[in-house]
């Protein structure tokens, strides 16, 4: 088994220390070349390492295999993707006289805008106030859409528009159960998991001996229970040695075909990192990565975070695995196949987009000390925020992206704008060295630290 390069595990292990996660989990395959890895731990209590024969939630990852299912249901004459899901669970699905089909359902492309059961079910689970849906089972995700379509909630015909919806594959999850006479679990154990010799991978009622403790992110990591009631939108639960073996055969079409359907473009996904993104069944499709296409999918289930992807032009896929939320893991599986196809190039735009963040993150102080800002990490975008109150607070996007190497040349600078009285003002960010300042309005301020508490 090759060990990773050098530069990519440098790589990993700052991310890992630098958003604290507990663990993490990678396995990946480049040609005939397997690379396993793990480093922290699964149960931080028990002091238990974890391995790549952990088990995580794959959150909506999950969402690939029910697409598998689906597609093996209509290759059996059970089902054809054309059905109004409505002759299926008995319920009448459709938004102004056209019937959501399981094409729609498959695609996100119900025209129905996201009910959010599922973040409703996860933060009740965790007591938030507010937040609790009496949901038990499946069925209640169902009732609860055909609820928001007959108030009206969808805003477009089916099959036009692209919509995020959790609720629908956990009705594929039901289509499954009825079409095969199964559970959906025990068919997805005998359509994927024992043809691929998953025996570490199950479901979250499992209850599985080998399973990671999830923690809740901050300064001190906070163990969170494990969830019930999530099923065919993101109920599975797997290791990395497990997951590998499936992201090879999607990579290597050993599903009977049924890959390449689920890698086919069908709807624009509204999130563009790398441009041209696309939605299949169950699979996002990145047509612009490393000169091919990239599949994948990515998936949260409270504290757990786990991605997949592959290339099969590259002839590479990994699988990332984690027990918290903190440094994207899509980012971070796109440097991973990047490194592993070219040896050591680890920028792809997303990566980039977050070294910048991360690089000018931190607190500010303009001529004398007289003003001072504190700048923070919002995802790919800053917040600025006054301290004391006095200066402007706003948000922050990157109109561009540095090429790749150019973070790495000690010298360069990148514009943000941020909305201003109906257009646009300018925020240009320029370092050398360790020095970094900025040009935000009037004021040039140059950072002396990481981010301070207000009077810090």
């Amino acid at each position: 088994m090759p060990p990773l390069p050098a530069e990519l595990e440098s790589f990993l292990l700052d991310k890992i220390s630098r958003y604290r996660m507990p663990s993490l989990v990678l396995a990946a395959f480049r040609g005939g070349d397997k690379f396993y890895a793990s480093y922290g731990y699964s149960s931080i209590e028990k002091g238990s390492p974890a391995s790549v024969d952990t088990a995580y939630g794959i959150g909506s990852i999950t969402k690939s295999f029910t697409a598998l299912a689906i597609l093996s249901l209509e290759e059996e004459g059970e089902l054809s993707l054309d059905d109004p899901v409505g002759d299926h669970l008995g319920v009448r699905l459709e938004v102004e006289g056209e019937p959501i089909t399981l094409e729609h359902l498959l695609t996100h492309t119900s025209g129905v805008p996201a009910t959010a059961y599922a973040e409703a079910l996860l933060r009740g689970f965790l007591g938030v106030r507010g937040y609790w849906k009496p949901y038990s089972r499946p069925w209640d995700a169902v009732l609860y859409l055909k609820r928001a379509i007959e108030e009206g909630w969808a805003v477009s015909r089916p099959g036009r528009r692209f919509f995020y919806l959790n609720e629908g594959y956990v009705a594929l999850g039901i289509v499954v159960e009825r079409s095969s006479g199964m559970s959906y679990e025990d068919y997805i154990r005998q359509l994927v998991f024992e043809r691929l010799g998953m025996g570490g991978s199950g479901f979250i009622g499992d209850k599985l001996d080998h399973a990671a403790t999830p923690y809740k992110p901050g300064d001190k990591l906070e163990p969170v229970p494990l969830p019930s009631g999530i099923t065919a939108d993101g109920g599975i639960m797997s290791t990395a040695r497990d997951m590998l073996r499936y992201v090879e055969s999607l990579a290597r079409g050993e599903f009977r075909g049924f890959a390449e359907r689920m890698e086919k473009p069908r709807v624009r996904v509204p999130w563009q990192a790398l441009g041209g993104e696309a939605y299949g069944y169950g699979l996002i499709i990145y047509p612009d990565f490393s000169g091919g296409s990239l599949a994948g999918h990515g998936g949260s289930l409270l504290a757990y975070t786990a991605w997949m992807g592959y290339s099969t032009r590259l002839d590479s896929g990994v699988i990332l695995l984690s027990n918290t939320t903190g440094y994207p893991l899509a980012a971070m599986g796109m440097a991973v196949l990047s490194s592993l196809a070219r040896g050591s190039h680890l920028d792809p735009r997303p990566v980039r987009a977050l070294e910048i963040v991360e690089r000018l993150e931190g607190y500010y102080e303009g001529f004398d000390s007289s003003v001072a800002f504190n700048i923070r990490r919002v995802g790919t975008g800053l917040l600025v925020e006054p301290v004391g109150g006095v200066g402007p607070t706003m948000a922050l996007a990157p109109r561009d992206i540095p090429g790749p190497g150019e973070l790495e040349s000690g010298e360069g600078s990148v514009v943000f704008t941020s909305p201003y009285m109906g257009g646009a003002l300018d925020v240009e960010f320029t370092w050398r060295g360790d020095r970094v300042e900025a040009l935000l309005e009037r004021y040039r301020i140059v950072k002396r630290g990481p981010v301070r508490s207000y009077g810090g």
